[in-house]
């Protein structure tokens, strides 16, 4: 049967490839059984929706006739979009790792019936696709055991990647990890231009979070040159978006100034959070300027009018000149196109501001970046105001990029927190009323019958949700109720802490599994044990757990906590990039965390607005008529601080 299955799915991804000429199945038990039944092997394809080389690959290959020959004769193909399932990705990226060390979308992976992978790649040519789809068609005629023999191998790799070994640490060795952190950076760090290694650069949000941090505790600010530097040449450079607000995916160049062109909803979250993070500990308007027009900049093109926030903006948009998808095209400019919109004043200004030039930075275009001397205060000179409107007209006139309108779970929860924290921080009541406004979207549309869904597109809730979903939204919960001590935020978050320990907490090995298990088509259920430019769902479920013990005092909490960091700790010690929000939730754990109890009363609650503008990573704020525990009891007026068990009455200044 060579008919193309993805016409009727709601992920944009598969719909992108609905009118292919290959005969796509989405991932589900039909096509497996397919496989079985022909006897044909299984070419597993995932990427996403916004993704720049799954558009070229889709173009150059999946668009193709001769392609889609070879495919449908000799292949059942799947098409899988790895925002909807992050489990499948997780399982199959391992297995490309493995075989290459690296990885990448669009992901290239081809599978015995069993769902056992036996060969992976990213990327491929049409001319060098066609020679590996007839040299693997070849051998699976041929030697079909030895290709399962080299699937069977490679599962035996994946596994023992997967299984680690549990670390029993302390306290104290937590604290001597974290007192070296900033050194273990020190050595990558670039002081020219910021950032960490060479080029391509991604915004290492996390990593920064824990040493500022540190430098929070030490009070000797080892890390300020390094956070600063970072994010100030982030915020000046083209990987921010200087007429929108926002941030790109990651820098091609080694000085953020090239970008990839497209804007990941994880990434506002997590460089906003990292922004204001800095803001408060070292001062700095710049960083409060970039974080506020980047949540300004989700508010008015990445949110659903009921409060949910969408995924993405694609790298590419249409040229109208040449009728092809290009990247970057819709944020950068030609300089004829410029001079024959502004006057001749206002491109002097952009050139001399904001770097523009005839020759460009990126396939003949300019990319703006703030030049020495300047910052984004220039913008709201008139010379500069009149030029970016002028420029902002350019662009609207111009084919919009691709936007990815799923809400999903867990990147919603990853930017409530954001907005939340810019809500309090800036003192912006709109952030807060956003934050609110996007968890009851997730409660009414995405929670029912006591499970999350993964995510929502059209007014449907699609997939079952994940731990990361879970351990995103008990964290959105807490941050919301820092904020406006609703009691329902407390009560959801222990209804979502108790549905993720039932449903993927593994009791022999002390993690939670990235699945509820319900997918009988995965070779394994595979476990989250990396952070990449977001928290795994154990590193966030970890800092939950810290949070929830001193709350409610229940032991569980602590032991899971432990449970965790015993299993994580070796690799965190080894690879401190690579689990940085776990270092994150070690802070927490042994940085003696205070729950700071609202009473009420006027000095108190001023007391409150204050501390909510200062960094404080290290007090959480309830409010004395939740039914917490460690809130029983507390009456009258003031602030009760509750520290190892102990609380006592804090007199207002």
């Amino acid at each position: 049967m060579n008919t193309n299955l993805l016409q009727n799915e709601k992920s944009p991804y598969l719909l992108q490839h609905a009118g292919n000429p290959i005969a796509w199945r989405p991932w589900g038990q039909a096509a497996f059984d397919e496989a079985r039944k022909s006897g044909k092997p299984i070419f597993l394809s995932v990427g996403y929706s916004t993704c720049h080389w799954c558009h070229v690959m889709a173009h150059e290959s999946f668009e193709d006739q001769e392609v889609a020959q070879v495919l449908n004769e000799h292949f059942v193909s799947i098409k899988v979009d790895r925002e909807e399932r992050p489990d499948v990705d997780q399982i199959y990226m391992s297995a490309l790792q493995a075989l290459s060390g690296g990885g990448g979308w669009p992901m290239s992976v081809w599978l015995t019936a069993d769902g056992k992978p036996f060969f992976a790649g990213t990327y491929f040519p049409k001319y060098r696709f066609l020679q590996l789809l007839r040299r693997i068609q070849e051998i699976w005629s041929s030697e079909p055991d030895k290709l399962s023999a080299d699937a069977d191998r490679l599962m035996g790799t994946m596994r023992d990647i997967e299984k680690g070994e549990a670390h029993e640490s302390n306290a104290a060795e937590f604290e001597q990890f974290l007192k070296a952190y900033t050194t273990h950076f020190q050595h990558h760090f670039d002081e020219a231009n910021g950032g960490f290694g060479g080029r391509p650069k991604f915004p290492q949000t996390m990593n920064l979070m824990v040493m500022m941090r540190q430098d929070f505790k030490s009070g000797l600010h080892q890390a300020e040159a390094m956070v600063s530097t970072t994010l100030n040449k982030m915020i000046r450079g083209g990987i921010y978006d200087h007429l929108a607000g926002g941030f790109h995916r990651y820098s091609v160049d080694e000085k953020w100034l090239v970008p990839h062109f497209e804007k990941m909803l994880y990434d506002q979250a997590m460089i906003t959070n990292t922004l204001l993070d800095a803001f408060q500990l070292y001062g700095g308007d710049e960083l409060a300027r970039a974080a506020r027009e980047t949540l300004d900049y989700v508010l008015r093109e990445m949110t659903h009018a009921q409060g949910g926030f969408f995924s993405a903006q694609d790298a590419d948009s249409l040229n109208p000149v040449t009728s092809e998808k290009d990247e970057g095209y819709f944020c950068t400019f030609e300089y004829s196109e410029l001079r024959n919109r502004v006057t001749a004043d206002e491109l002097a200004a952009l050139e001399r501001v904001y770097g523009v030039t005839p020759a460009g930075h990126y396939e003949g275009r300019s990319i703006l970046h703030l030049q020495e001397g300047y910052d984004g205060t220039e913008k709201e000179q008139p010379l500069l105001q009149s030029a970016f409107a002028k420029l902002r007209e350019l662009r609207a006139a111009r084919p919009a990029p691709h936007l990815d309108d799923k809400v999903i779970t867990a990147w919603n929860g990853w930017m409530i927190w954001a907005m939340v924290r810019g809500g309090l921080a800036l003192e912006e009541r709109r952030y807060l009323e956003a934050a609110e406004k996007g968890l009851k979207f997730i409660r009414e549309n995405l929670w029912a019958n006591g499970s999350l869904h993964r995510f929502s597109r059209e007014g449907e809730a699609k997939g079952r949700g994940t731990a990361e979903d879970y351990a995103s939204v008990i964290h959105a919960c807490l941050e919301m109720y820092q904020a406006d001590f609703n009691p329902q935020w407390a009560e959801w978050a222990l209804e979502l802490q108790q549905s993720l320990d039932q449903h993927f907490w593994d009791t022999d090995e002390g993690l939670y599994f990235a699945n509820d298990g319900h997918d009988p088509l995965l070779p394994y259920r595979p476990k989250d044990q990396y952070d990449g430019v977001h928290p795994s769902s154990n590193s966030l479920a970890a800092y939950n757990l810290v949070r929830l013990h001193l709350l409610t005092g229940e032991p569980k909490f602590n032991h899971q906590f432990e449970r965790i960091a015993a299993a994580l700790f070796g690799r965190l010690g080894q690879y401190p990039s690579s689990l940085a929000f776990m270092a994150l939730a070690l802070d927490a754990h042994v940085s003696h965390v205070k729950v700071a109890v609202v009473a009420g009363g006027r000095e108190a609650e001023e007391e409150l607005k204050r501390a909510r503008t200062q960094f404080q990573p290290h007090t959480y704020w309830a409010w004395s008529a939740t039914k917490w525990p460690v809130t029983l009891g507390k009456t009258g007026e003031g602030i009760y601080i509750c520290e190892a068990g102990t609380c006592y009455l804090k007199t207002p200044p």
